[in-house]
């Protein structure tokens, strides 16, 4: 199950309005350079989440994106369903492209129940978890460096 760059980046730029600190905003021209995501991407993936209830948005010149509720209320699993993206480890769990879907076990047995612990992974990690991660990898190795 390949992650479109889409997800990553919006889970990058969830990520870098979290680490705003509640009360605090950014445009999206600073949350895709410190999420190193290239802009034009950055503007629709904040809108996607703006309209998922993930970001909010103010207008004018102190206006920017901000996170819609506390990190610790966002799930990866939310930020995956924002972005329209199938959580599914085998191709013939999407759209039905397997006519033996009904009765494979294959299907039933190994590939239903892997993507249901993918999702319930997703459901109980937060971005509040994500962020206590960046901070004991930035205490372990040092900042990030992008290509920036």
């Amino acid at each position: 199950m390949p992650i479109v760059w889409r997800t990553d980046y919006a889970l990058r730029i969830m990520y870098e309005a979290a680490c705003l600190g509640e009360g605090h905003h950014a445009s999206v021209h600073v949350l895709a350079k410190r999420a190193d995501v290239p802009y034009g991407f950055a503007r629709q993936i904040a809108n996607l989440l703006n309209h998922a209830g993930l970001l909010k948005s103010r207008r004018g010149s102190r206006g920017g994106f901000f996170l819609a509720r506390p990190a610790a209320e966002i799930t990866i699993l939310q930020v995956f369903e924002a972005m329209g993206e199938r959580l599914t480890m085998a191709l013939c769990t999407q759209e039905s492209l397997c006519s033996r879907q009904e009765l494979c076990p294959v299907h039933h047995d190994i590939w239903l129940p892997l993507d249901e612990m993918i999702k319930e992974h997703f459901r109980t990690v937060t971005i509040a978890d994500v962020i206590a991660a960046g901070k004991r990898i930035k205490a372990e190795k040092g900042p990030l460096r992008t290509g920036s």
